[in-house]
């Protein structure tokens, strides 16, 4: 189980919101996608990665829409993350 602070992870993903697409011209170009410790958009013109809050053992590829929508409403300062 991961624990990671709402805030920062939203910060985070906001931050490379910018890389991902309107229209899925490419695959996955509309998520998130978390490998090597990193968390990573693209689409057609752009891409961007940083740093993930979840670490290196945290690995997959997540809807972008939802997911932000979720955390920017979730009432919890801490959340717990299991993979």
């Amino acid at each position: 189980m991961i624990k990671v602070s709402r805030e920062k992870l939203l910060q985070v993903l906001q931050s490379v919101e910018p890389g991902l697409s309107q229209r899925e011209i490419i695959e996955q170009s509309k998520c998130l996608i978390f490998q090597n410790g990193r968390v990573e958009t693209y689409n057609d013109e752009l891409f961007c990665s940083t740093k993930s809050p979840l670490g290196k053992d945290f690995t997959g590829a997540v809807a972008a829409p939802p997911l932000l929508k979720i955390l920017d409403k979730f009432p919890e300062e801490e959340l717990n993350i299991e993979r």
